[in-house]
């Protein structure tokens, strides 16, 4: 069927249409998102598998109420934040992503409107056209779409509100989840039409909701669930009897049918259960479960996995498997991972077609198995697998007919995992491999578990200090073959950390493993395992697709906005580095160096490592010590006398000049650990523990003071002041800054944090040098800051051209450490909501100088003509940048006003060059296009593709591209 004209003429303004043709992600001819619901929508639009729009066309100006009731049904589906509705008066866009507050008008939820005439269309296909989606600045520039507002989160805090409520009435924690998970089990069936109004009638209830909230009905009901279906459904207790009570019921049915447990405000809705995607309901429960036991969850280190970390496991994982393949997850919680698995399986062996009953049952039977210690875990991923299977299923009637068998002893299993299976019913898995292997280990070190869970009659491997993660992935190979497929969530400190212990720990997992690939997930500790306190890593191994030597690509996804608002993860190609694992064996930091860093970070970083000086060999030159300050808890045992008096610095803020005059003095007589008072003679170079605006925190002190162990300290006694003044500048340098990003065990991964071996493996200078004459001009701009007492950004500038003078960097390194020093201060909320704001004329001017540097010394060293540079002048709001590089006679950058639309001007260069720009570009967020004497680049507009550095790299690329050319 011709879809609307009215429709065909907004999807191709925005770009969701080339010409006649659908633009990657879309599809036409009204796919059916949910069977019970009324919504056909015309066309839906997905980015990289998932559904982020959904289109209704309507001939006429359709009712509010209308509007309102799609909005509610696209709201409980949960899975698209963009609604469009088109007529011929207009479109309109929703959002989807908020709770529905009207059943008459969805007015309240409306973004965006245009009419369908050019400039209005235009704007529209600029906010939210298929570019503005795919390159992130829709999600730069939105920020009412909010992933709280969501159906599952929504749903989450409700439960939590009413988890809470019942507790606070002295009901046991395991009974009121108890209590919730069958209500929602009751409810689905209800919604979904399997407990319909004849078996309730034969049942003796009116009234499912005045069922659920009458103590001997809701309970005759609970047994009849669980005697109908049997399995592991959440079993109940006579003391579990005795202690609900009436108030307790009708508290859980209100929410449930849309009653706020706090404010008791009604909605004129209700949580549609029959339409909430089932995946969603088991990462809610899976979510609830960690939170409603959060001291338990912090001290086993257990963390509730997004749906969309799932996804992004189990899309490369499950890639290309057999339909027969058997997973596990030995530390499954409640089951996330499985129940995505089950679905994928039986879609995988049903080949298109509806599945049938038996071939769910015999998948999940046959192929899904996982363990956990804690039984309440266990039950609620029973749970979780039934309702999958109960969702999958064509025709989930009559009651009677879908008796599951237990899972609890037969698939899952209660028990530790490093011993289930040496007794009891974890023991039919003894010997038993799998093909494929995920899951999200416990991550916190805890010293009596740790010696605990290790067997003793077996080697025990490398594994790295306060983590107990490597030793869940050591047991899992347990189970696995030389094919079994691995993605594992793990904590991402040891594999970057520079202690010993955890190099050999990731040295020995990666070689047992490979070929293996990281994804690091660092950027996004905040927000994706808010309750954890240290970053992931996700550690692919054996994929079908890996190369088998020693390569190890490493993906590092940055933080966005898009992700920020939706969770969708953003990964361009320049985000992807591959590291050799035996280069990993002589050089352990470069392992970090590959996830954050560039091409040309690495080379600069080797440059400078093979000045063989570091901060330890050069105070081992000068006969000095980098010291911690001293130790005053922890017991006042020690004699500290010859320190009374000094200045005390003991915690706060360190500037580049210290006014001991104004620190009070050191008063104690004993302390935990004190220092010999030669160590705080001055002139002193001090060091704190944490960064400050992405550069070390560095002070100089002429005299002598006592520090504490926030700060390490290098006494210069008996050596001249401007030296400390010179050291002092290096390590607050750009250098450093950059330095410790690339090498720091805990910066740019963890913690804003500094270590003690971060700081002794710090490349500098020679000695000689730093005596020179030639590092002069650093204690002159190091006395400059001392004046301001402070961090000026001038004087900065300028300490940081004299420490580039002194390490002798040539102008392309210096922008490299620049672009570093930006990278470090992403670390920051602040820096890093900029980095995604649009770049400007001026960022795309210093791009192409770069850019130019590089491909034009080329040129020239073959005797060709030289590139200039033209700068498309886009609109601001455009989600894309183009710049063109031309040969002419010199490397002029200008610019070229442009006013048609973003998806013409597309089509105009395409066609010069014979190339469908607009369909590669859906593929892949950066674009490079060589073509006779003409390159182009295109990405996306923020300002992280536009900087220096990047400039530089990309120039290396084309040059790289240009030389595999030639010899092909």
């Amino acid at each position: 069927m011709t879809p609307p004209s009215e429709l065909l003429q907004v999807l191709r303004a925005t770009g969701f249409m080339i010409g006649d043709v659908s633009g990657p992600g879309l599809t036409l001819d009204s796919p059916v998102l949910h069977d019970r619901i009324d919504l056909r929508p015309n066309a839906i639009w997905r980015d990289r598998s998932q559904l982020q729009v959904v289109f209704k066309c309507v001939p006429n100006e359709p009712p509010r109420s209308r509007v309102a009731s799609w909005h509610r049904d696209v709201w409980n589906l949960g899975l698209t934040p963009l609604l469009w509705v088109v007529s011929p008066q207009g479109i309109r866009l929703y959002n989807a992503y908020q709770r529905p507050e009207s059943t008459e008008d969805a007015g309240a939820h409306l973004l965006w409107q245009a009419r369908m005439v050019d400039d209005e269309l235009s704007r529209l296909d600029e906010y939210a056209g298929r570019l503005a989606m795919t390159s992130g600045s829709f999600w730069s520039n939105e920020d009412r779409i909010q992933r709280g507002g969501r159906v599952d989160a929504q749903l989450l805090s409700d439960l939590q509100e009413v988890e809470d409520e019942l507790c606070s009435t002295g009901l046991p924690r395991d009974v009121a989840q108890g209590l919730l998970g069958r209500s929602i089990f009751v409810r689905y069936l209800a919604d979904r039409e399997i407990l319909g109004s004849d078996t309730l009638n034969e049942l003796g209830f009116d009234d499912l909701r005045i069922a659920l909230r009458e103590h001997g009905q809701a309970y005759r009901l609970f047994d009849w669930v669980r005697s109908t279906f049997n399995g592991d459904l959440f079993p109940v207790t006579s003391a579990e009897r005795s202690a609900v009570t009436d108030a307790h019921l009708s508290l859980v049915s209100e929410t449930l049918a849309g009653v706020h447990p706090d404010t008791g405000q009604r909605s004129l809705w209700q949580y549609r259960f029959d339409i909430i995607p089932i995946e969603l309901i088991s990462s809610i429960y899976e979510q609830f479960a960690h939170v409603a036991v959060d001291q338990e969850t912090e001290k086993e280190g257990l963390h509730y996995t997004p749906i969309s970390l799932v996804n992004l496991v189990l899309d490369e994982v499950m890639r290309n498997l057999n339909p027969d393949a058997r997973v596990l997850d030995i530390t499954c919680g409640s089951g996330v991972f499985l129940v995505e698995a089950l679905r994928r399986l039986v879609s995988m062996r049903a080949k298109a077609s509806a599945p049938s009953r038996e071939l769910i049952r015999d998948t999940l039977s046959r192929q899904i198995f996982g363990v956990d210690k804690n039984e309440a875990a266990i039950r609620v991923a029973s749970f979780s697998l039934y309702l999958s299977a109960l969702e999958l299923d064509p025709d989930p009637t009559p009651p009677e007919a879908l008796r599951f068998e237990p899972l609890v002893g037969r698939n899952l299993f209660v028990g530790n995992a490093f011993n289930f299976d040496r007794k009891g019913p974890g023991q039919q898995l003894q010997g038993s491999t799998f093909d494929v292997i995920v899951g999200n280990p416990p991550w916190t070190y805890d010293r009596q578990s740790r010696k605990r869970n290790w067997p003793s009659d077996r080697p025990k491997p490398p594994l790295p200090p306060r983590s107990q993660d490597f030793a869940f992935v050591w047991r899992s190979i347990d189970f696995s073959h030389e094919s079994t497929r691995f993605g594992m969530v793990m904590r991402a400190t040891p594999f970057f950390s520079n202690a010993e212990a955890s190099v050999q720990a990731r040295i020995a997992l990666l070689d047992a493993l490979k070929p293996i690939a990281l994804v690091n997930l660092s950027a996004l500790r905040d927000e994706l395992f808010p309750t954890a306190d240290y970053p992931a890593v996700v550690l692919f191994a054996r994929l079908h697709n890996l190369s088998e030597d020693d390569r190890i690509p490493i993906v590092t996804i940055p933080w966005t906005s898009t992700f920020a608002r939706s969770g969708s993860f953003e990964i361009a190609s320049s985000d992807v580095r591959i590291a050799q694992l035996s280069e990993l064996l002589s050089r352990p930091q470069l392992l970090k160096a590959t996830a954050l860093g560039t091409p040309r970070d690495r080379l600069l970083l080797r440059r400078m490592e093979s000045s063989e000086t570091t901060l330890r060999s050069l105070l081992e030159a000068w006969d000095i010590s980098l010291l911690t300050g001293v130790q005053t808890l922890k017991g006042d045992l020690n004699d500290a006398s010859h320190l009374l008096g000094l200045p005390l610095l003991a915690a706060g803020h360190l500037s580049p000049n210290i006014d001991t005059n104004s620190l009070p003095p050191f008063d104690r007589e004993q302390i935990h650990r004190p220092r010999v008072k030669a160590a705080f003679a001055g002139p002193l170079v001090l060091v704190g523990e944490g960064v400050k605006r992405a550069r070390l925190a560095v002070g100089v002190s002429d005299s002598n003071l006592v520090y504490t162990e926030s700060f390490y300290g290098i006494s210069l006694a008996n050596q001249d002041a401007e030296l400390a003044l010179r050291l002092g500048g290096i390590l607050l340098s750009a250098v450093a800054s950059w330095n410790l990003l690339l090498t720091g065990s805990e910066f740019g991964i963890h913690k804003r944090k500094v270590l003690r071996q971060d700081l002794i493996n710090l490349p500098t200078p020679s000695p000689e040098v730093i005596k020179s004459g030639k590092a002069a001009p650093i204690a002159d701009a190091m006395q400059a800051l001392r004046g301001f007492n402070g961090y000026d950004d001038d004087g900065l500038s300028d300490l940081d051209r004299a420490v580039f003078d002194v390490y002798d960097l040539e102008p392309h390194e210096r922008l490299v450490v620049f672009d570093g020093l930006a990278r470090a201060k992403r670390e920051y909320t602040q820096s890093r909501a900029e980095a995604d704001w649009p770049a400007s004329e001026l960022h795309l001017r210093s791009y192409a100088t770069a850019f130019l540097s590089v491909i034009n010394a080329w040129q020239e060293a073959l005797g060709r003509e030289v590139y200039g540079a033209e700068i498309l002048e886009l609109r601001q709001a455009s989600p894309l940048r183009i710049i063109r590089f031309v040969v002419r006679e010199d490397a002029v950058i200008g610019s070229a006003k442009l006013e048609s639309s973003l998806n013409d001007i597309l089509t105009q260069l395409g066609a010069r060059i014979r190339l469908p720009i607009a369909q590669h570009l859906a593929a892949i967020r950066e674009l490079r296009i060589h073509a006779d004497d003409e390159l182009l680049i295109i990405k996306p507009a923020v300002q992280r593709y536009w900087t220096p550095a990047t400039g530089l790299n990309d120039a290396d690329s084309t040059l790289g591209d240009g030389l595999e050319a030639d010899t092909e």
